[in-house]
């Protein structure tokens, strides 16, 4: 796994580790390529965010690029297994396909969207991943 260069990589609670760790190893099963987290903590914005959690909580969300499973025809494979595996933990969202209109509109329009894998935390529980 690696991380884009703007990447924060503080601050991020220890079970979306564990899951990113996870989701690393099957991407680089299924395609090959390493996987690139391009969002992590950020800044806080105009809308909550589990990307920026209020000061002293930890991160619970990442973003993931996508690009060597789409050209490999195989982003929604991908994001089956995620959800049969992890969904009872971890929230999976293939963006900006699975948007809402009022989502994209919120954040400035279908082009403004770079296509990649949210996932979230729905619990901080420690999961079992096998």
């Amino acid at each position: 796994m690696r991380f884009a260069d703007d990447v924060n990589p503080e601050g991020v609670h220890p079970v979306l580790w564990l899951f990113l760790g996870a989701i690393a190893t099957r991407h680089r099963l299924d395609i090959g390529p390493e996987l690139v987290v391009t969002s992590l903590r950020r800044r806080p914005g105009p809308r909550p965010s589990l990307h920026s959690p209020p000061e002293g909580e930890l991160c619970r969300a990442a973003d993931l690029r996508r690009w060597a499973l789409d050209k490999a025809g195989f982003t929604q494979n991908f994001v089956g297994f995620l959800r049969r595996r992890y969904g009872q933990s971890l929230g999976v969202v293939l963006e900006p396909e699975e948007l809402t209109p009022a989502q994209i509109a919120e954040r400035g329009g279908r082009d403004k969207i770079a296509p990649h894998i949210h996932v979230q935390l729905k619990s901080t529980e420690w999961p079992e991943l096998v």
